[in-house]
């Protein structure tokens, strides 16, 4: 797996040398060198693929790429700043990562990062049948309890298996748990446009994700926001549980 926004493991190839190469070569020599040196970087500059390029055969071997949120991101930087702090006390460390900034300061952008592979980048279409079908899920105690659920009555009604069915923007499930469940069924009515799926609860309430869907179907939701902030922890907890594919719509 890989996170397309985010890289944790950055990989730099380098060849370096002592100063003192230089005292021991003759200048036809350094030419060379140098010459060399600057052939190579102009073919890599030629012939290495793209960051698409390379996450589509990353994918082809069957690699999932997924994206940080922005709360992941956030949370990531006071980490990251220590690392650059330690980095920074050394002077020549300093004045690279330095040069690095003013380079990004001063860069026209390019492509944005690739969030997915293809099958997995959420359709552009405004039809919600994209999403026709049937899936399983698991909320669990300790999903909920993760996301920062406290109320026990709450977290026992939400831990079941569930098995939902999508159809055209009608939306309905089917619960079952080894304890009493207060809303074993219900029903109700979600779209999807522009990759954001929004799901409207039978109180009027509703969530809105964005969606990662696996080539076997299997749905993970990102981003998500409540449409009641104190109800955002449920939300996260209860959303966690991806949606597996297991079936299509009966004929």
């Amino acid at each position: 797996m890989a996170t397309g926004n985010l890289t944790f493991f950055p990989k730099t190839e380098t060849l370096v040398m002592d100063a003192d190469v230089r005292e021991r070569l003759r200048d036809d020599q350094w030419e060379v060198l140098q010459q060399a040196a600057a052939t190579t970087r102009s073919w890599l500059f030629d012939n290495l693929p793209s960051d698409a390029e390379s996450a589509a055969e990353f994918c082809g071997r069957d690699g999932r790429i997924v994206a940080a949120g922005q709360a992941d991101i956030v949370s990531f930087q006071p980490a990251a700043a220590e690392v650059r702090e330690w980095l920074e006390e050394d002077e020549a460390t300093r004045e690279i990562i330095q040069a690095i900034e003013d380079l990004k300061d001063s860069s026209t952008g390019g492509p944005g990062p690739v969030t997915g592979c293809p099958e997995q980048q959420p359709s552009d279409s405004s039809g919600t049948s994209a999403l026709d079908g049937v899936y399983t899920s698991l909320v669990t105690e300790k999903a909920l309890r993760d996301a920062g659920v406290t109320d026990p009555a709450l977290i026992r009604d939400d831990a079941a298996r569930y098995v939902w069915t999508l159809a055209d923007g009608i939306w309905r499930y089917e619960a079952t748990a080894d304890h009493y469940l207060q809303m074993p069924h219900a029903s109700g009515h979600y779209t999807y446009e522009a990759g954001r799926f929004t799901f409207s609860w039978p109180d009027g309430t509703y969530i809105s994700a964005r969606l990662e869907i696996d080539r076997d179907g299997t749905i993970r939701f990102h981003d998500l926001v409540d449409s009641v902030p104190e109800l955002q922890a449920e939300t996260d907890g209860f959303w966690s549980a991806p949606w597996r594919r297991i079936g299509d719509l009966r004929e």
